[in-house]
């Protein structure tokens, strides 16, 4: 489904995503893209629903804070997640050995 985004996404990125048929939001990381001659595709890895409050400080963190924010966590456990399937292929492939 075509989006308006105010620029590119990156590959790797932390995104959020409405369903507004459900009106629910997921945190979403950006897993690859596609550069056709019109137009960007993504493909996005959907991760954990979060609510409408959790979305609205994701995108406008508050200021002066030092608090972790709900993104600073959302990041922290996609990239605990990366790391153990990265630790869990490599231990499959040295038992291939």
């Amino acid at each position: 489904m075509a989006q308006g985004l105010l620029r590119g996404l990156e590959q790797g990125e932390h995104v959020i995503v409405h369903d507004p048929e459900a009106d629910e939001h997921f945190t979403a990381v950006v897993a690859d893209l596609e550069f056709e001659l019109a137009d960007t595709s993504y493909r996005i890895e959907i991760g954990t629903r979060i609510t409408a409050a959790e979305a609205d400080e994701w995108l406008a963190p508050p200021d002066g804070d030092d608090r972790l924010t709900t993104q600073d966590i959302v990041a922290l456990l996609e990239a605990l997640r990366r790391s153990e399937r990265d630790v869990s292929a490599a231990l499959a492939e040295l038992r291939v050995r």
